[in-house]
């Protein structure tokens, strides 16, 4: 341990000698490091890490779809239709975007909102932090205006306060009753501030197509046998209100993902490449510094350094190095990915992105386990294994007569 210190000592000597140097190095790396940082945080968020709501894998995602339109809105009459009748999902509910004016309890605000069913919720299967989800009265025309507040609305609006629940609020004009408050990072959608119910009376005419659908899977239910059972009770309502729409089941996870996918992977290979250029550069620079260092090191082999004790040293320098870059490289993640997310604000999920202890186990464990350069503030293990030996190596054939003659 003693001889370690001896060496942090000595390579923060050295560093501070070579500023020009120690500063384009660490730069290179944070750059190299802090880009796959940003970029695997969404990368895992988006792609990777599972659906927050119960059984994520039973939940599907239903829309219409036609030859002029692979991708539509469903009518409240087919919902009904679809609910009424399936028996491959346990719960289906439909949602519709709709903005809302929140203006109790302060300055009126604008907040985004989501119409749901009363089943919707049910679905999903989140239960509220406090409170309850719409009753069936609730869901029908006429019935007690209510609203449920997203975590965040809540902390902003109300400070947090429990006691706003069952009071009443000012929505666009109609006064609503709080009924529940909704777990952070767990609504559906995303960003939905605020849920009202639908409120529609049973439609005996397929009506507007405004709505999305999400359903629960029951147990042992594949989504083949979902998209053969609604595609029977699709076609027997096309019949009856003469309509040519048919009906496709996805899972939820990959209705998120599958117009993000191509786009986030292709970025995470090209900040990897950028890496991998970083760390070739750094590991030239280390070389080019080890050769203008054969003197002292010669010396140090003269008064009886071993091969064994100057590798150690030279590779404990650029460990250094490779440590100071990444803590560089994930500070400077943070404002990366709040850039990225700038550029590209339609990703699903983006209230879960960030740099979390999962994200920094995960690549540890990548750079650790299979020596590749990972893509996160771990990977600055992998970065210093590959810019540290080549110069490790190089240190290790200086002759020390030789040096001292050639000097």
């Amino acid at each position: 341990m003693e001889t370690l210190w001896q060496d942090l000592r000595y390579g923060v000597r050295t560093f501070l000698r070579q500023p020009g140097f120690t500063v384009t190095a660490i730069l290179a790396l944070a750059l190299g490091i802090g880009a796959n940082t940003a970029v695997f945080s969404v990368v895992y968020a988006v792609l990777l890490k599972p659906l927050p709501y119960p059984k994520p894998d039973a939940l599907v995602f239903i829309q219409d779809t036609y030859p002029a339109v692979p991708s539509a809105s469903v009518s409240f009459g087919k919902l009904k239709a679809l609910e009424e009748r399936t028996r491959t999902l346990s719960a289906l509910g439909g949602m519709s975007p709709v903005g809302l004016t929140l203006t109790g309890s302060g300055e009126p605000e604008e907040v985004a909102a989501t119409r749901i069913s009363a089943s919707f919720m049910r679905a999903v299967g989140v239960q509220p932090l406090l409170g309850r989800w719409f009753s069936e009265e609730e869901d029908r025309p006429g019935g007690p205006a209510a609203i449920i507040l997203s975590h965040r609305l809540w902390q902003r609006r109300f400070g947090g306060d429990p006691r706003v629940l069952n009071s009443a609020t000012e929505v666009s004009g109609v006064s609503r009753t709080i009924v529940g408050i909704m777990p952070e990072e767990k609504g559906y959608p995303a960003l939905t501030e605020a849920w009202i119910p639908l409120a529609i009376a049973p439609a005996t005419s397929p009506g507007g197509n405004f709505l999305r659908l999400i359903g629960r899977m029951r147990d042992g239910v594949t989504v083949a046998q979902v998209q053969q059972e609604l595609g029977s009770i699709s076609d027997e309502f096309n019949k009856q209100n003469g309509l040519q729409r048919d009906v496709q089941v996805r899972p939820l996870y990959e209705a998120q993902v599958s117009g993000n996918r191509r786009m986030l992977l292709v970025l995470q290979g090209t900040v990897a490449f950028v890496l991998l250029v970083a760390c070739a550069n750094v590991a030239n620079l280390l070389l080019a510094r080890s050769v203008t260092r054969r003197r002292e090191l010669a010396i140090r082999a003269a008064i009886g350094a071993g091969r064994a004790r100057i590798f150690r040293q030279v590779l404990t320098e650029s460990l250094m190095l490779s440590v100071a870059g990444g803590t560089v490289g994930v500070l400077l993640a943070s404002w990366l990915m709040r850039l990225f997310l700038s550029l590209s604000p339609n990703l699903p999920r983006v209230q879960t992105i960030g740099i979390d202890s999962s994200i920094l186990l995960f690549t540890l464990g990548v750079a650790m386990f299979t020596g590749i350069l990972s893509s996160t503030c771990a990977g600055v293990f992998a970065v210093a294994l590959l810019a540290s030996v080549v110069p490790a190596l190089r240190a290790l054939r200086v002759d020390a007569m030789t040096a001292l003659r050639t000097e």
